[in-house]
């Protein structure tokens, strides 16, 4: 799937390094920002149990039970 979408993300034009090149390098943005991303969402969960703990509530039992 990452190769047909290399290929689409070329324009079909596989010889022409310059894209290629592009394409690696947008991949590794995507990459890094997602890592931020997850980074941010456990310090946000990590704040929030923190925070409704200091308050005396227990608040794992609700964020991480299963539906």
């Amino acid at each position: 799937m990452w190769f047909m979408y290399g290929v689409v993300y070329t324009g079909y034009d596989l010889k022409n390094h310059e894209k290629r090149i592009s394409f690696i390098k947008y991949n590794g943005d995507l990459a890094i920002i997602y890592a931020l991303i997850a980074i941010a969402g456990g310090l946000l969960t990590a704040i929030t149990i923190g925070l409704f703990d200091s308050i005396g509530l227990n608040i794992e039992k609700f964020l991480f039970r299963k539906t």
